[in-house]
């Protein structure tokens, strides 16, 4: 907060990250939305990103939100279906409307993936 405070921006993204490796899960969802409000996202790797996303779940479901979208919106991500599965599985009874939107994309852009496949299973469409 001081970094942020005295504009010191380069400082601040560095705690957050270092902040990633603490085991809280709110001290990470916390660093995971400053991150992402800063445009910094590409600073944590994609599968790291996957993972936090995983941990954090239902516990704090705006940074996994945060997380997968960021991995939706990397340019050519190899990730990038696995991200469309578990953002939609996420916002499952949440908000339906965003799920039709996100397996949508998942089926016409990865018919033949296996997260496509999984989305079938789990009844999600297609």
């Amino acid at each position: 907060e001081a970094h942020r405070l005295l504009g010191e921006r380069e400082a601040e993204i560095q705690v957050h990250e270092e902040l990633l490796q603490v085991d809280s899960s709110d001290a990470v969802a916390a660093s995971i939305l400053r991150l992402s409000e800063l445009g910094r996202m590409g600073s944590i790797a994609v599968l790291r990103r996957l993972k936090l996303a995983a941990q954090l779940g239902r516990a704090c479901p705006e940074a996994a939100r945060v997380l997968l979208q960021s991995v939706i919106d990397e340019p050519r991500c190899d990730q990038r279906p696995d991200a469309l599965l578990a953002l939609a599985t996420l916002e499952q009874h949440e908000q339906p409307e965003a799920v039709e939107e996100l397996v949508r994309d998942l089926f016409e852009s990865y018919p033949m993936h296996p997260a496509a496949e999984l989305a079938r299973a789990r009844g999600l469409g297609g």
